[in-house]
């Protein structure tokens, strides 16, 4: 019985790119068995309109440090101004801030440091719901 592969493609926001490496590795290309990413790269809000204008982008993943725009008011912006928005996570740096995951209107809020396993999980849940 064979298993059709599901492909998507992910926009990492970051201005850093240590942590969209970071984010990258964490998820990894196959985060289940039926699931393929296909990732891009955004350093700045520009990169982030003009990916979602060029590609067809199913996710997009916000560091929540990015500066000069961080993440959380990068994904409250973007879900303002795109009419139908890709879907969306948010990286931050403590579980105290999950609630600012909560206002900036992302699908999900990860925590550094991000574990594989459970990041996997969670980016395929939200994928595939």
């Amino acid at each position: 019985m064979s298993t059709s592969v599901k492909e998507f493609s992910v926009l990492v926001y970051s201005h850093r790119d240590s942590v969209i490496e970071q984010i990258r590795s964490a998820i990894g290309t196959h985060p289940a068995e039926d699931v393929s990413l296909e990732y891009y790269s955004a350093t700045d809000y520009d990169d982030i309109v003009a990916a979602l204008d060029k590609y067809s982008i199913d996710l997009v993943i916000f560091d929540g440090e990015a500066q000069p725009m961080g993440g959380l008011g990068a994904v409250r912006q973007m879900r303002d101004e795109t009419e139908r928005p890709p879907k969306s996570a948010v990286v931050v740096a403590r579980d105290a801030d999950q609630w600012l995951g909560a206002w900036s209107g992302a699908d999900a809020v990860l925590t550094h440091p991000l574990d594989p396993i459970g990041t996997a999980r969670r980016i395929t849940d939200l994928l595939l719901s």
